[in-house]
């Protein structure tokens, strides 16, 4: 319907894999991969992962940004650069990536950012307010 508002799905496509490890490593990866995804819905981001399904409320969002894949404290057992990522915090700080809202899985992470915080002003309610102590990405 042209009046629906637009929520994004992010997933891996169907080629998703790695042929480095061998033909069961290629299908874990594969599997795992594929059990990971991104949903926007009216009330919140479902976040997909091998390990469960994590909602969280766009009330309880309080920042979406870009960030590195690779922090300073970690580039030394990562040599190579894996671009960056979005994430969310929610009310208690809790950082949580979005799979497949990366620098590898779409064209654009500014525009994929804009979409996904214009979907947060417009859904987390006219009353608001962000946390008080400083919580989330200011704390760091």
């Amino acid at each position: 319907m042209a009046n629906e508002p637009h929520f994004p799905v992010y997933g891996a496509g169907p080629g998703a894999g790695a042929p480095g490890l061998g033909i069961l490593g290629h299908f874990l990866v594969r599997a795992a991969s594929r059990r990971s995804a991104t949903i926007t819905t009216p009330d919140h981001i479902e976040v997909h992962t091998a390990s469960g399904i994590r909602r969280t409320a766009w009330r309880d969002i309080q920042a979406i940004e870009i960030v590195d894949a690779i922090t300073p404290r970690t580039r030394r057992h990562v040599p190579v650069d894996t671009g960056q990522y979005v994430a969310i915090y929610d009310h208690t700080g809790r950082r949580t990536e979005l799979p497949h809202v990366n620098t590898t899985h779409v064209a654009s992470l500014t525009d994929e950012l804009r979409v996904l915080r214009e979907l947060w002003e417009r859904l987390r309610g006219p009353d608001w307010t962000p946390r008080p102590r400083g919580e989330g990405p200011a704390a760091r």
